[in-house]
């Protein structure tokens, strides 16, 4: 049997009253986990001040340990201090990497209530939008391998996983000095807000600052329904495209200001599906801007005299460029697709179909 001072140590433990110091490192499962503070009452965890150093795959293998539906993540470490109030739960001083992004900020989830109620500020230095695939569907970069599926489509194919989103509620805020993304594309101060509540996804705004200009958006996701629902609405305003990929000629030469609207509501649960049963529209507009020596591979074709001179050493200036392209149940077709410069009209017919990735389109 337990000795009197053993069991003395077993009422201290149970004590909401007292401080117990903790120290622990170990594993969870592919978790590494190391934590040093103390604890009220260490079987109620009254209260709980630690600081904490954990590193793993990803957060949605620490998920369930916490009792919180967390997404599939790229590899991420993080660290700071963990304090707990009653039915607060909050980490402070937050330093992490997930993937090759940064991250610093607050988290504070409240417990107790219907589900749990997660509030997040986060800041970064470095935000590389790969790293946020995997909450879109796609794979790169998480413990997810691609699928046949994923490696034919253009479009992420892989379904949303949107069976915990009634296990939570969160409003999370992000801001990042730059954004790194897989197109070579100059975006910098991103902000989003994000909020979640009863199934339903709403961020507004998503702002990116973008070569000189802005590009915001608004997205709302419905997943009380089934199918699922969604739409996007997005504007940009004031991008110079030579500020876009400055050291590829075919761009960087085109010297103009770019502007438009984007306005989309689809049904799916993952991108491919969503936009393949798309209805709205998308419209482009160009300004001071010239052509670019656009695609030279078309001076090889027949019948490309004309197009040499767009092409050529000397970009002609754009009279006119703009493109409008109305979407219904996935189909595109374009009512204005036009580049006009003093010598040459270029325009764009035919058919884009998102549902199967096809295309069938005619430059004249």
């Amino acid at each position: 049997g337990f000795g009197k001072t053993a069991l003395q140590s077993l009422r201290l433990l149970r004590n909401v009253e007292r401080s117990v110091p903790l120290g622990l490192k170990g594993t969870l499962g592919d978790t590494q986990l190391a934590i040093d503070g103390d604890i009220e009452g260490l079987v109620t965890f009254e209260g709980v001040n630690l600081h904490y150093d954990v590193r793993g795959a990803s957060l949605a293998l620490i998920g369930p340990y916490f009792g919180v539906p967390l997404p599939e993540t790229p590899k991420f470490s993080a660290a700071g201090v963990l304090t707990r109030e009653g039915n607060t739960w909050k980490t402070t001083d937050l330093k992490g990497r997930m993937g090759a992004s940064d991250v610093s900020g607050t988290v504070t989830v409240v417990t107790g209530g219907e589900r749990p109620q997660l509030e997040a500020n986060l800041t970064s230095t470095m935000l590389d939008l790969a790293d946020l695939g995997p909450l879109i569907g796609a794979s790169n970069r998480s413990r997810l391998k691609p699928t046949p599926k994923d490696q034919a489509l253009l479009l992420p194919g892989r379904d949303f996983n949107f069976d915990s989103l009634d296990k939570l509620d969160a409003h999370v805020q992000v801001r990042s000095q730059k954004v790194v993304r897989v197109a070579d594309w100059p975006f910098d101060n991103f902000r989003a807000d994000f909020r979640l509540k009863d199934q339903k996804i709403l961020l507004d705004p998503i702002e990116f600052g973008m070569a000189s200009g802005k590009l915001t958006g608004r997205v709302e996701l419905d997943a009380s329904k089934k199918p699922v629902t969604a739409g996007l609405n997005a504007r940009m305003t004031g991008v110079r495209v030579a500020e876009i990929a400055p050291d590829k000629a075919a761009v960087g030469e085109a010297a103009g200001i770019l502007s438009g609207r984007v306005d989309l509501k689809g049904q799916g649960s993952s991108v491919s599906s969503l936009l393949g049963t798309s209805n709205g529209r998308l419209t482009l507009l160009l300004s001071e801007g010239n052509v670019p020596g656009l695609l030279p591979a078309l001076i090889d074709l027949d019948g490309a005299r004309v197009l040499s001179n767009l092409v050529g050493k000397n970009p002609e200036a754009v009279r006119c460029s703009a493109i409008d392209l109305p979407d219904q149940n996935g189909v595109a077709m374009p009512n204005v697709a036009v580049i006009e410069t003093d010598t040459t009209v270029l325009t764009l017919n035919g058919k884009l179909n998102l549902k199967n990735e096809a295309m069938d389109m005619k430059l004249t």
